[in-house]
């Protein structure tokens, strides 16, 4: 059984506990460029097995800290008991925090490299790269979201994504924990790769000050954002299917009267009714578009008869001033235990999140909605999450973002703030325009620099009005993905065997004559 000493377990705790610090509520982001120190000098004079453990140890902190949310959603609309809701946290943040494990163990093994620190920041990559994708993929809270409020820092991710701000976050801290290390062994400094990182920085901030000083494109589109603060336990409730409808309805008239847009957004699932089937408010929901004048774009669950069964999807749905129905999107990417039970068999405990929702199917066609020639994809709730996901609408030709959620569920928590700046992200790597519209908030629009040009309130019932500028330029990110990201796993993959080839050759019994 591997037993740490005091110091080892004390820096794998400070350095989770920085992490946690770094995200909202707290969103101490300066110190993201340090909060790795205490884990990786730790395991400078750790074994592997040591460092693995000290890096669970650090990831399990890091992760229980920014999802604790979790158990509160799980408890109020899940009726899971509380004790079980908890346990929930607890296995997913130990899931989770086998990634930093797995970092912490592959830097230990290379740590005599003298590209130590550049491969130090490709093995954080990779690790936040492969969490994306693994069992899903559930990319929250990677370390680049940490500097949503240095726009400098984060305008590289137009060509390297998230992946890139992350890289520069922990090669600082690899270079640092190099420097602090070596004083301590009264050897020489690292003061090539001190000169090289602050050179690599200043680049980094000119070109991001370049950037944030482009004049503004010319605002030609106006769009307006109803958030009607509807409770999750009200939502899908006939008692107060009316009031819901009315709400949106009173929104809807006001927004079109205030801000006179051409296109009005509702949340997500914002239809306390079936759009397609419903004979009562159907009708209505058309004729608000005509009386609005203005295309309107609202969240509802659909359904496919498949089989002769019928299988609920969550969508958007388009229509027009006319009362016409254009098209709707069919979420791709669901959410594992809200919308979709994966291995049911050995989950079939969690039950849904969301009574009402049914076993959700996912959808395939990264839709792409067009009215008055101008083009735009919506992106449902969890979606924006994903950078590749998102970047491939607007490859399909997308001039401007919209996204739909409904965080309710989220409750009074940091989830909410987490959740609305990953449009700052996906904004930037893509230089689009994204416009927001949530239940109960946080509502609003982020340019394609990531300044938030309005941002509603968090439980509010309200309306925003905005004017963006759709956009067809491409970034390097669009175009072409994860390369930055692919590159970082390859280095990776490269020093791990170069290691074992090393250790074979070492262990290996000389010939005698």
């Amino acid at each position: 059984m591997i037993r740490l000493k005091s110091q080892q377990l004390l820096s794998a705790v400070f350095a989770g506990v920085c992490l946690v610090l770094i995200f909202p509520k707290w969103g101490i982001g300066t110190l993201a460029w340090a909060a790795l120190i205490p884990l990786l000098l730790s395991i400078k004079d750790s074994s592997p097995a040591e460092s693995r453990i000290e890096g669970i140890i650090t990831g399990y902190i890091y992760f229980s800290g920014t999802l604790y949310w979790i158990p509160y959603t799980l408890e109020h609309y899940g009726k899971l008991p509380l004790l079980l809701s908890w346990g929930i946290l607890l296995l997913m943040a130990a899931i989770l925090s086998l990634y930093v494990g797995l970092f912490a163990w592959g830097i230990n093994r290379v740590r005599n490299f003298l590209l130590l620190p550049l491969i130090t920041a490709a093995f954080w990559v990779s690790v936040e790269y492969l969490r994306t994708y693994l069992f899903s993929g559930f990319p929250w809270v990677l370390l680049g979201c940490s500097q949503v409020s240095f726009l400098p820092v984060i305008q590289c991710a137009e060509f390297t994504g998230i992946y890139g701000v992350s890289f520069l976050i922990v090669l600082v801290n690899a270079v640092l924990t190099e420097t602090i290390y070596n004083y301590q062994q009264k050897r020489p400094l690292p003061r090539i790769w001190l000169a090289a990182t602050a050179g690599l920085l200043i680049i980094n901030l000119f070109f991001g000050q370049a950037q944030l000083k482009k004049p503004k494109p010319s605002a030609s589109l106006k769009i307006a954002v109803t958030q009607g603060n509807i409770p999750q336990e009200q939502k899908w409730d006939k008692e107060y299917q009316a009031a819901v409808f009315q709400t949106y309805h009173a929104l809807t008239l006001h927004a079109a009267e205030k801000f006179q847009p051409e296109l009005i957004v509702w949340p997500e699932a914002s239809t306390p009714f079936l759009f397609e089937s419903d004979a009562f408010y159907r009708p209505r929901l058309l004729r608000l578009a005509k009386d609005s004048r203005s295309f309107l774009l609202f969240g509802s669950p659909g359904y496919k008869l498949i089989n002769r069964e019928y299988h609920p999807f969550n969508a958007a749905y388009l229509i027009s001033p006319q009362g016409e129905e254009l098209g709707n999107y069919q979420k791709i990417h669901l959410v594992p235990f809200g919308e979709y039970v994966p291995m049911e068999w050995l989950f079939s405990f969690t039950g849904k999140l969301v009574a009402q929702a049914g076993n959700f199917i996912g959808g395939t066609d990264y839709q792409i909605f067009v009215f008055n020639n101008h083009r735009f994809a919506a992106v449902i709730c969890y979606e924006i999450i994903f950078p590749d996901l998102v970047r491939r609408f607007v490859k399909k030709g997308a001039d401007f973002l919209v996204t739909i959620t409904n965080d309710a569920w989220f409750g009074p928590s940091a989830a909410p703030y987490q959740h609305f700046y990953t449009l700052i992200f996906r904004a930037v790597e893509n230089r689009r325009y994204i416009v927001r519209s949530a239940n109960t908030g946080i509502s609003g629009f982020v340019d394609p620099y990531g300044r938030i040009l309005k941002q509603g309130g968090l439980f509010t019932r309200e309306s925003l009005g905005g004017e963006i500028a759709p956009l067809s330029e491409l970034t390097f990110y669009t175009k072409y993905g994860d390369v930055f990201a692919g590159a970082c796993l390859l280095i990776v993959i490269i020093s791990i065997v170069s290691v074992y080839l090393h250790s074979q050759k070492r262990n290996k019994p000389c010939k005698k004559n």
